[in-house]
């Protein structure tokens, strides 16, 4: 807790005289200061601190600072998995930390990147950490919360479904097939199955079988269309799970920035640039 203790004015330690309690024991002033309180005084960041990133949630770097260091040594491993502005992960680095930040927002991933460079350029410099690199990794496929219409209707012209918009629960057709799209912000799950089955019983005189089409599903799910399969000879399902079909699967990819640019000199002060084409990193084929 030394790291973390609140410094006692100029001239308190020196004053402070060592006290006999009625038990015996000696109480002495804590050099480094007093431990801290329920109640932490820490100022806000003003408007010119140069640690402002203009980040609606952006903390300051004193509070993470004593957090960190209560709760960790050189070394240890920090985990903010709302990374947001970066403070954490820029205090933990400062503070010879290694860490892991997480964040769905892209804008934060590349906030932070380029704050964290900044701070570990100056690092090496000085010979100051054991840690000079990181890495971004991307996980799951969240991009398709900002591109559902577009990535269902990517998915039936890469299946061929023949879209139907007359009927409210399924999308389309599949050959002679009944065809139900999963919203692509979740995996398949038995929920789902239960509102596909709640639908069939509506539908007595339904013999056609169901495609369902999805992005991902859940262990249960695979079992509990077997043994659907098993106890009904019409209304049979079939799964096309676009990450893993044998003939459908591969609909993801995961490609860095590419663009296609034209520049021409205009004159000795103008230069027109023109993109020709740019494939923002994205997942959809």
């Amino acid at each position: 807790m030394d790291d973390v203790r609140i410094p006692y004015k100029e001239g308190t330690v020196k004053q402070a005289k060592a006290k006999t309690t009625s038990f015996g024991r000696v109480v002495k002033v804590h050099p480094l200061g007093r431990q801290p309180e329920d109640v932490w005084q820490i100022s806000i960041i003003n408007s010119q601190a140069r640690e402002r990133t203009a980040f609606a949630t952006q903390k300051p770097e004193a509070l993470l600072k004593r957090i960190i260091k209560a709760s960790s040594d050189p070394g240890n491993l920090v985990l903010d998995c709302f990374v947001g502005s970066g403070t954490t992960a820029r205090t933990a680095q400062k503070l010879g930390r290694r860490w892991i930040g997480c964040d769905i927002n892209k804008g934060a991933i590349h906030l932070t990147s380029r704050e964290l460079q900044k701070i570990i350029v100056k690092q090496i410099e000085k010979k100051e950490t054991k840690y000079p690199n990181f890495s971004i990794y991307k996980v799951n496929d969240y991009d398709l919360q900002l591109l559902k219409t577009e990535a269902i209707e990517l998915a039936v012209q890469h299946i061929g479904i023949q879209r139907m918009r007359t009927d409210a629960f399924f999308d389309g057709y599949l050959g002679k097939n009944l065809v139900k799209i999963i919203d692509f912000n979740h995996p398949l799950t038995l929920l789902d199955l239960q509102l596909l089955q709640d639908e069939l019983k509506k539908r007595p005189d339904e013999d056609r079988d169901i495609t369902i089409v999805s992005l991902g599903k859940e262990l249960v799910v695979a079992p509990w269309i077997d043994e659907w399969n098993k106890k009904h000879p019409v209304n049979k399902i079939r799964l096309i799970e676009l990450k893993t079909d044998k003939k459908y699967g591969n609909f993801l990819i995961h490609k860095s920035a590419e663009a296609k640019i034209k520049v021409e000199r205009i004159d000795k002060r103008k230069t027109l640039v023109e993109i020709q084409n740019f494939i923002s990193p994205t997942i959809v084929e």
